[in-house]
């Protein structure tokens, strides 16, 4: 019989985890090995294995081209008689289906003759004793007597709803078995079941009794240091004093002959002028009369106090800017 190893994708993609000896059974259709082929590991090759068909005809094969193909395992001695109950542990076309139990009529030329009327195919070897099953296989089951086994070895598995399902399954009797009673009644009590938030409620309410009082964490405002950094040094303002004033050509003037006053240090007459007439209501060719008025006036206030300076000291005469 073929005893699978369970190895992972990840175990088959290794060609140093093989053993001479071991099996390869082909779950899937390659290259060169059909679906249901078991082949034999003969040697170790360049990133590969060499194995030996039924035939005899050994093939280099590389297991990491196709690890989802194939199940590793070992061939192992079974002892088959008529009456026994088989588990197939492998799908076998339409006809065989995997975690199927089947009880054996007799064996006739190396042949297994199924109660059923069918028989066991030659190359179908992927079977062991069903005499006894999982949990979780025995679902929809019934039969009259159910023997359940529960060591301490196997207590992670074990809850209230697995527990459920092993001793529902008898129609008359149930027998357990375990080499720790008290520890087993403590798992069968807990339930693997998810259970809804408004659950919680009533056992958060006993803890919170009990002085087990969770504690809120402040919340925390995620800021960047850039925002901190604005918000520390400038204020917010009022959006309409951000605003800009658009001027008109008449107000702009007036602003530039404000700071050639400052800058001569007197006042000149244009800035009463167009004080004037900003406050009233001009037509756009006014506005063009008026200001190349004011700075005919300005050119000529101008030039008249250059030559002030120029004759206050001819020798070292200096520019406006300076």
């Amino acid at each position: 019989m073929f005893d699978s190893l369970s190895w992972t994708t990840a175990q088959k993609k290794n060609a140093s985890q093989y053993e001479p000896g071991q099996r390869l059974r082909f779950v899937r259709q390659t290259k060169h090995f059909d679906r249901g082929d078991t082949v034999e590991v003969v040697a170790f090759v360049e990133n590969g294995l060499r194995v030996c068909r039924p035939d005899g005809i050994e093939i280099d094969f590389i297991p990491s081209s196709a690890a989802a193909s194939f199940d590793v395992g070992v061939a192992r001695e079974l002892h088959v008689a008529a009456g026994d109950w088989l588990l197939l542990r492998a799908n076998y076309g339409k006809e065989f289906v995997n975690g199927e139990r089947v009880q054996v009529r007799e064996i006739q030329h190396g042949r297994v003759a199924l109660v059923d009327g069918r028989q066991l195919p030659a190359e179908f070897n992927t079977f062991t004793h069903g005499y006894a099953v999982t949990s979780h296989s025995s679902q929809s089951k019934t039969v009259d007597d159910v023997l359940l086994v529960a060591s301490s070895r196997s207590f992670a598995a074990v809850n209230r709803e697995q527990f459920y399902v092993s001793i529902s399954r008898g129609r008359e009797r149930c027998h357990v078995f375990t080499d720790d009673a008290d520890l087993l009644a403590r798992r069968v009590t807990d339930s693997h079941e998810r259970k809804a938030a408004i659950e919680l409620q009533a056992l958060r309410d006993d803890l919170a009794k009990l002085g087990f009082v969770r504690k809120e964490r402040p919340v925390e405002k995620s800021v960047s240091p850039a925002k901190e950094d604005f918000r520390a040094v400038r204020s917010m303002r009022d959006r309409h004093l951000m605003r800009t004033t658009r001027l008109s050509p008449i107000q702009r003037l007036a602003q530039v002959a404000e700071q050639v006053r400052r800058w001569m240090g007197e006042d000149l007459e244009p800035k009463e002028v167009v004080a004037e007439k900003v406050s009233e209501k001009v037509t756009p060719s006014e506005s063009v009369k008026q200001t190349e008025k004011v700075r005919r006036s300005l050119r000529e206030k101008l030039r008249q106090r250059i030559e002030q300076h120029r004759q206050q000291s001819p020798r070292h005469s200096r520019g406006i800017g300076h």
